[in-house]
């Protein structure tokens, strides 16, 4: 008979071809997903909207699961060796997360957009786990806001010179920029971008922030 440590073995090997079936679902639904199947959450302050992005059920249904499925399967107490415990939980959080300390928020997205200042657009949060990257998802977010606010702006430094964008939402303006459906432009350091009409206001707008 098998000792204890290859039979917790076998569970934990039982686990993530769970984990690597149910990965592969949510990864190509996300893939697929289309902006106009988001919802969003609106928080309303003074200077700034607060948007939560709201995923349909299937997904979120798949990825509480994950999130949830190594305390199902395996109970970490049964270890006899702490450093068992600290290597599944790594394991764990590397194949669900793509990153062992969980320093992202999941598929939490929070999106401010500053009213008073060009609807300027921002990620208040750490970003989605490292596992949902690559997928389109921050221009499909910047979409539906587009839809919501009906303009969105960014600027890469302020008048201070400090840097104020990150290597992802310049990937984002990178795709938005070369968005066919989508009405964009940029000086080179300011972005600004519609999905609505471009009429003569609208043109107003961008000609102004962009100090055209």
């Amino acid at each position: 008979m098998p000792n204890v440590r290859i039979q917790n073995a076998k569970k934990v090997k039982e686990v993530l071809n769970q984990i690597k079936s149910s990965k592969s679902t949510l990864l190509n639904l996300l893939k697929n997903l289309k902006y106009d199947e988001l919802s969003l959450k609106k928080n309303e302050t003074d200077s700034y909207d607060t948007y939560e992005i709201i995923f349909p059920e299937n997904i979120l249904l798949i990825y509480n699961n994950l999130s949830s499925i190594l305390e199902k399967n395996i109970d970490l107490n049964e270890l006899e060796e702490i450093e068992d415990i600290e290597e599944i939980q790594n394991l764990y959080s590397y194949e669900v997360y793509g990153d062992i300390k969980k320093n992202y928020d999941g598929l939490k997205i929070q999106i401010q957009i500053y009213k008073n200042d060009n609807n300027r657009i921002h990620n208040p949060g750490n970003g989605v786990d490292l596992i949902f990257r690559n997928l389109g998802l921050g221009k499909k977010v910047y979409k539906k806001i587009m839809l919501e606010v009906k303009y969105i702006s960014s600027e890469y430094k302020d008048f201070c010179n400090v840097l104020q964008t990150s290597i992802y939402s310049d990937l984002i303006w990178n795709s938005i920029l070369d968005d066919d459906i989508i009405t964009s432009n940029t000086n080179g350091n300011k972005f600004i971008a519609t999905m609505n009409e471009y009429n003569e206001d609208m043109e107003r707008i961008f000609n102004n922030y962009l100090s055209l």
